[in-house]
């Protein structure tokens, strides 16, 4: 893909993780020299090509090195305050990491009295907390 990039005059490539249920991360574990493998290589073409490689700074709970990696929101995360993701039947959900969290349906309400409703400053007052969503456990949102 880094190549691809390269030659189609791309300025980037961005990896991502795609979030199963957590039952069924055992993958990562087992491939996870592989997938490390495969990120040095990239980062090495990448490099060379002169494109900008953004690889998440941890795979399950393991941490990236992070000379190759990118911070992501793990840790903390200001999406809530600064971006919401509109599904296709109106309902607003907090980040475009396809968080199940809804804020509210924009059919039902305006989108002003749902950015500001209680179900959002509820998923705001959490986030960055020990309680926060279930789903926010190691996102892979890239800053």
């Amino acid at each position: 893909m880094v190549k691809f990039a390269a030659e189609m005059g791309l300025g980037g490539v961005i990896i991502n993780v795609v979030r199963l249920n957590s039952h069924q991360n055992d993958w990562i574990y087992q491939q996870f020299d592989n997938i490390m493998e495969q990120f040095q290589k990239a980062h090495k073409i990448a490099e060379a090509y002169n494109v900008i490689l953004k690889l998440p700074d941890h795979i399950g709970k393991i941490p990236i090195n992070k000379n190759i990696s990118n911070p992501s929101c793990q840790l903390h995360c200001k999406n809530p305050w600064e971006e919401v993701y509109i599904r296709y039947n109106g309902d607003l959900t907090v980040c475009n990491m396809l968080n199940p969290y809804i804020y509210g349906n924009c059919q039902n309400y305006s989108f002003e009295e749902i950015w500001k409703g209680l179900n959002a400053e509820l998923f705001r007052a959490f986030v960055n907390t020990k309680y926060r969503h279930y789903y926010c456990e190691d996102c892979y949102y890239l800053i």
